[in-house]
């Protein structure tokens, strides 16, 4: 299929559905029938008032000299005669009348004589919907129902009736406002009867009938419009897009649409009802009798014109819900952005302004608040020719012009807070540039708001990596300070142990001395160790060698280990630890985790205090928590303690690099496990957390295993194979310095063994 025929596809496809639909309803709708009773209680409540003048009428016919008004007040025949033409121009106007209305049977009864019209030969009762007879005894009238009784509107009610104060005699100055009552003749009766079948006449009764029909035609109306909404609904967008009609609709800003669109449904439905009234109660029919058409012609026409009024409502009903479609399938987002009037005012106002930055921005402005201001003129205009047909052309006057003085000062306002968010927004970029962070500070911009938050965000993250650099550069300065320091204490002791080895010939003092000089090397190898531990844990460089273990179990089996450390301290252990509570982690790591924890409490704990170690096992994760008393002030925060070389005896009086906290967050962290610590007061709580293992998992190593890693406990140089050419560098010296020491004690044994022999001989 070419694209001319997708072109008008759908649009014929929905001009059938709703000529079928129209063409089915329509019979229907045209159709003029009174059912209930409801209806039948309003109709004639609609036209008694008609029926009492047609009664007054016809009782003038058959005695045109009886009186059928009487007045209440004793007045003058001037008076007499002014209410009188006042009554029969307004309340017995003959335009009320239904005397010559088809729809209307009426039999009069008079001095014994009867007067018939409309009166068929055969009639049969069963047929008339109202059947209502008036009769009087000369003084007041009574009303008779074998149907649905009215309520009286002229008869035995006074009416009040105004004439020319000029008339009045002086007698009654001052009121020109007199009462009177309108009356039947003596034994005058009159019956009146309506036909169930009414005929689209034109008359008083087939208008009041039609206007019954109201709830059927809204009905009608509802039905068609909800089958035409199934239609569009089902139809593929994509073809109705390319529709003529839609296709051009489409292209046209929302705000036209949006008041052109339901305008139209609006006039139309209104008009749509009114021609339908006007169809059915045969009003339509006779106004194209009244053009010089024939009955023929009129019925054709009437039809017609009800039909492509039903259709041409009908077809913007679908546009109307094709439209809201086709927001709800293109986005409500694109839709704003794209086909809004104001978005697109706005996008052409933000390039101009683009183009205009650097150029005098007068003209400029002149030239958008005038286009501006002619557009909104028009939809002014609207407002107030409806003002002009509700109070006149000075109120229209006096709208039009502070509508269009004050739009022009909104207007102009809009565009010049435009200029100064676009300027303010430049200035901040080239504070920026210029590195002037202190002038950029969150503010109001506009329609350029995101552009400078973007700026502001820059400049953040500028100065956050500018802190960030800073505070690195420190740490560096204070990781060779620190690394300096603790590194120089061993080696210094290391030395110096050496030296005195080197002069002493005194057997229990070498001996005393290599006890330090191997503590000092101890201690070294520690630090070395620790050192390179966590670097390599923040690296991700690290073996694990994982298994499936009870930690309740494991954290019971270092405990029994470090009690002897803690009653040293006069420190109790009170374990509450859960049984089975499995995890996969590196045993030998997590004993090193534990321990560092242990070694951190008894250097920093309160003396006569308890320890409290617990393991919750939850669904996900088990929970190791241990709590201590500090014996000094916690002024730190729990990330800051967890740094590397910080401590939290800041006079370095303990043994320790600082590090032992920071290897146990960076041995947790490579076993998917996490580390907090939580201050309350003096009570520091180490809380260790890790996934929950599951028995399915085997004890295999699923993170890989590497045959030279080994437990670090029990070893005295632990992991300094693998430390590459620092660590072969270290182990070098350590095994020197141990062999110099061991050298030196076996050649003073031996020289002491000699001068011993000496000493022996005779």
């Amino acid at each position: 299929m070419n694209h001319k025929q997708e072109k008008y596809r759908f649009s014929f496809m929905l001009a059938m559905a709703i000529t079928i639909l129209v063409v089915a309803f329509f019979p229907q709708i045209s159709k003029l029938t009174i059912y209930t009773q409801t209806q039948k209680k309003h109709l004639l409540q609609n036209i008694s008032r008609n029926l009492e003048i047609t009664a007054i009428e016809q009782a003038r016919i058959v005695d045109p000299n009886y009186e059928w008004i009487r007045y209440v007040d004793d007045l003058s025949p001037e008076i007499q005669n002014a209410l009188k033409e006042n009554a029969l121009s307004s309340q017995l106007n003959s335009g009320n009348s239904l005397t010559n209305d088809s729809n209307l049977i009426w039999e009069v009864s008079y001095k014994g004589k009867s007067f018939f019209h409309n009166y068929p030969e055969n009639l049969n009762l069963d047929d008339i919907m109202l059947d209502i007879t008036f009769s009087s005894d000369g003084n007041r009238a009574f009303v008779s129902s074998s149907t649905v009784l009215p309520s009286l509107a002229l008869f035995n009610v006074q009416t009040r009736g105004i004439v020319n104060p000029n008339l009045v005699n002086s007698e009654v100055a001052g009121s020109n406002e007199f009462y009177y009552n309108v009356v039947l003749p003596k034994d005058f009766t009159i019956r009146f009867m309506v036909p169930e079948h009414l005929q689209a006449n034109g008359g008083i009764i087939a208008q009041q009938a039609s206007y019954l029909e109201e709830g059927r035609f809204v009905f009608f109306m509802g039905v068609s419009v909800f089958i035409c909404m199934l239609i569009v609904l089902i139809a593929n967008i994509k073809l109705e897009k390319k529709s003529w009609l839609f296709s051009r609709m489409i292209r046209i800003k929302a705000l036209f649409v949006w008041i052109g669109l339901p305008l139209a449904i609006f006039l139309l439905t209104g008009t749509v009802y009114m021609v339908t009234t006007a169809l059915v109660s045969g009003v339509l029919n006779e106004f194209f009798r009244s053009l010089g058409f024939s009955v023929l012609q009129s019925r054709i026409s009437a039809n017609l014109t009800g039909f492509v009024i039903w259709w041409v409502w009908l077809y913007c009903s679908s546009l109307g819900i094709l439209y809201i479609k086709y927001i709800f399938r293109c986005g409500f987002r694109r839709y704003l952005l794209e086909d809004t009037l104001t978005a697109s005012l706005l996008k052409k106002a933000e390039i101009s302004l683009t183009e205009q930055s650097s150029k005098p921005l007068e003209r400029w402005l002149l030239r958008k608040v005038i286009s501006i201001y002619v557009i909104v003129i028009l939809f002014v205009i609207i407002s107030c020719f409806i003002t002009y047909h509700l109070f006149g052309p000075v109120p229209v006057f006096l709208l039009f012009t502070a509508e269009c003085i004050a739009i022009g000062v909104l207007i102009y306002r809009m565009l010049y807070l435009m200029r100064s968010d676009y300027e303010s927004t430049l200035a901040a970029a080239n504070e920026l540039i210029a590195g002037n962070f202190s002038y950029i500070q969150p503010k109001s911009a506009g329609m350029y708001q995101s552009l400078y938050n973007s700026l502001v965000d820059v400049k953040n993250e500028f100065q956050k990596a500018l802190r960030d650099g800073l505070h690195s550069q420190n740490m560096k300065t204070q990781l060779i300070s620190n690394v300096s320091h603790d590194l120089k204490t061993p080696v210094t002791g290391i030395k110096s142990y050496a030296e005195l080895i080197g002069m002493s010939d005194n057997i229990e003092d070498i001996h005393n001395y290599a006890h330090h000089l191997d503590n000092y090397t101890n201690r070294l190898s520690r630090l070395i160790t620790d050192l390179f531990d966590v670097a390599r844990a923040s690296s991700g460089d690290i073996q694990l060698t994982t298994a499936r273990i009870d930690l309740s179990a494991l954290m019971e089996q270092v405990a029994m280990e470090w009690d002897e450390e803690f009653e040293k301290k006069e420190m109790k252990l009170i374990l509450k630890l859960q049984p089975e509570c499995m995890v996969v982690v590196d045993p030998d790591k997590t004993v090193r985790m534990i321990e560092n924890l242990f070694s951190n409490i008894r250097k920093y704990g309160l003396s006569k205090t308890r320890i409290f170690v617990s393991t919750i096992c939850e669904s996900d994760e088990v929970i190791l928590k241990i709590k201590n008393v500090s014996k000094t002030a916690l002024d730190f925060s729990p990330e800051e303690i967890t740094e590397r070389f910080v401590r939290g005896d800041k006079s370095r009086h303990e043994p320790g690099a600082g590090l032992g906290l920071a290897i146990v967050k960076s041995f947790a962290e490579v076993q998917n496990g996490s580390f907090t610590i939580d201050i309350d007061g003096d009570i520091f709580t180490a809380i260790l957390a890790f996934p929950k293992s599951e028995k399915e998992k085997s004890s295999e190593n699923d993170l890989g295993s590497n045959d030279e890693a080994g437990n670090i406990q029990g070893q005295d140089q632990p992991g300094l194979s693998s430390k590459g050419t620092v660590g072969k560098a270290v182990d070098k010296i350590l095994h020197t310095v141990k062999a110099a020491v061991k050298t030196e004690i076996q050649s003073k044994q031996e020289l002491d063994s000699e001068e011993s022999h000496t000493m022996d001989l005779p």
